[in-house]
């Protein structure tokens, strides 16, 4: 616990008898006060903090594990499948009534679940932003032909007339442009 809790090595060493110890059998132990009330006290809390450090980095670990769920799903455009607030929140981990280990595997599965999804909508979701970029420039070809200034030799004109053409012809290739306007 303490390499995942990043305790530092000054830490652990107060305790470093007492670990050292705990695969020991009882008659091996031969120090006087190895296992005094004090000692065995200060383990205890030591313990307590451990616990509780894992239980932040846990909630941690949930949230930054849901927000990449969400993000996941808002990136393919799914509807997020997240489990209820209620299991998500800090009042029903803490009380023990959801388990954060199996509630972090679930999250995953999940999460596995939509990056498949999102793959399978990949191709569709490219074709559907390709053909909402050339509506855009369909749009800007429109507006450029309404300007009335727009053959005027003003500076980088030909670059403006350069980009109209290649419009024109995206705009041609979009499929139903005449049935779908945005």
């Amino acid at each position: 616990m303490w390499n995942l809790m990043d305790t530092t090595m000054e830490e652990q060493k107060k305790y470093q008898n007492v670990t050292s110890r705990i695969a020991t059998l009882e008659f091996e132990i031969t120090e006087p006060n190895i296992l005094s009330v004090d000692l065995l006290n200060d383990v205890e809390a030591e313990v307590s903090k451990l616990e509780q450090l894992k239980s932040i980095k846990l909630k941690e670990i949930l949230l930054k594990k849901k927000l990449e769920l969400e993000e996941l799903c808002r990136q393919s455009h799914m509807v997020t499948e997240i489990l209820s607030a209620a299991e998500y929140s800090n009042e029903a981990i803490e009380s023990g009534v959801v388990d954060p280990a199996c509630l972090l595997e679930q999250i995953e599965l999940q999460i596995a679940r939509a990056k498949e999804e999102a793959l399978s909508r990949k191709e569709i979701l490219e074709k559907i932003e390709k053909w909402l970029v050339a509506c855009q420039e369909e749009y800007w070809l429109e507006e450029y032909n309404r300007d009335d200034n727009r053959y005027t030799a003003g500076r980088d004109a030909h670059i403006t007339l350069k980009r109209a053409e290649k419009v024109r012809v995206l705009v041609n290739k979009i499929p139903g442009k005449d049935l779908v306007k945005l």
